[in-house]
């Protein structure tokens, strides 16, 4: 008779005790005059604030997409979510700060690269799935114009005559 080997489940306080000596406190990294504070790793809710916002910026209201904007997003996400970094409204701006400096590569030196993958990812899956959501939109509304123009075929027509009144074809 074999003995049953009963499976112990690693308790929620020793992966806490685990978490309490692996965790990576808040970096800080002086850059150019200025402390930087830089998160290792985000929330929950802030990553999933992060995905929402760069999946959102490369939509317009009017369904449009616009690829382009994706690494613009993802970066001035980066510099804000992670770190205690302020930026300007003037994209203008902005698009240089990335572009010229090497700001966003301070900061990702010191952040959980697993998680900025998984965010990078989901990111590309919300993305496409729009994207195929919207053309799956876009060809039942052609299937609807199509059928309404079809019945609108089928539908005996109706001539008008001077002499004769109206008359069915």
């Amino acid at each position: 008779m074999a003995l049953k080997s009963r499976k112990r489940k690693i308790s929620i306080a020793s992966l806490d005790k685990v978490l309490k000596e692996q965790a990576v406190d808040i970096a800080t990294e002086q850059w150019f005059g200025n402390e930087v504070k830089i998160k290792h790793t985000l929330s929950f809710s802030e990553a999933l604030a992060f995905v929402d916002d760069v999946v959102s910026s490369c939509f317009h209201t009017t369904g449009g997409y616009m690829p382009e904007l994706q690494e613009f997003v993802v970066k001035s996400n980066i510099l804000t979510r992670y770190a205690n970094f302020n930026l300007p409204d003037n994209l203008e701006h902005r698009y240089s700060l990335f572009y010229n400096t090497d700001a966003v590569d301070v900061v990702i030196r010191h952040i959980n690269q697993k998680q900025l993958d998984d965010i990078l990812e989901s990111i590309s899956e919300k993305i496409s799935y729009l994207c195929e959501s919207n053309i799956a939109a876009i060809e039942r509304q052609m299937n609807e114009v199509v059928s309404a123009f079809t019945e609108l075929q089928k539908r005996p027509r109706l001539c008008v005559c001077q002499h004769y009144g109206a008359i069915r074809n």
